[in-house]
């Protein structure tokens, strides 16, 4: 069996962050008043010696997940 980490929060080095997520067009009107675009949060449970650290990992992890697609309706999706 494998050693699995117990996560405790005694030396104050986790950090609970929210990715907010969004899918829409490659090409859009980003002046449009009412534009909808689908957009969800996701936590991610990160270890780091700081804050400001933190951020960084989870800015890398945001950007990292970024990626285009081509939808059914042929449209380039971001």
């Amino acid at each position: 069996m494998k050693h699995v980490e117990k996560i405790s929060n005694k030396n104050g080095n986790w950090y609970i962050v929210e990715i907010i997520e969004k899918c829409e067009p490659v090409e859009r009107n980003e002046k449009q008043e009412l534009r909808r675009v689908t957009t969800w949060g996701n936590h991610h449970l990160i270890k780091a010696d700081s804050p400001e650290k933190a951020f960084d990992k989870a800015v890398k992890l945001g950007k990292e997940a970024e990626y285009k697609f081509t939808n059914t309706d042929k449209i380039e999706m971001e």
